[in-house]
């Protein structure tokens, strides 16, 4: 499991002073970022130098509390299924101990050149599961 905190500034709410919906996908996807970059395959890395990229093909998200400005938010991610091309993330989002919302998310590998589904790496998905299991 991996975790991220991270605080809910006024961008992130909409008129009500809740979180906007799109802005948790934005939140989890930081969080996400953070566990790559501490597995070794930072976003960076992905972009400039690897052969593979990971886009997003299905995501949802459901709200159990309010989250508000202020809020200090943590972020819990665990390696859901794991296939040979793809993988899911479970994201649980709590503040003050207390479950406030869900998230998941489907990447799939895809050659940059081809733009075809390949194989996962085998050291992504050793070190992913070593960060996320």
């Amino acid at each position: 499991m991996f975790e991220y905190n991270t605080l809910i500034n006024l961008g992130d709410t909409d008129a009500a002073g809740v979180i906007y919906f799109a802005r948790q996908f934005d939140i989890i996807h930081r969080a996400y970022e953070g566990m790559l970059t501490e597995a070794g395959f930072s976003i960076k890395f992905i972009l400039e130098e690897s052969s593979f990229s990971l886009p997003v093909i299905h995501a949802e998200s459901d709200f159990y509390l309010p989250i508000t400005i202020g809020d200090n938010i943590e972020i819990r991610i665990v390696l859901g299924r794991i296939g040979e091309s793809s993988f899911t993330l479970e994201y649980e989002l709590s503040k003050k101990g207390k479950l406030a919302g869900k998230a998941s998310t489907v990447h799939i590998a895809v050659d940059k050149a081809s733009g075809q589904k390949v194989r996962l790496p085998d050291e992504f998905v050793a070190r992913l599961k070593s960060i996320a299991a």
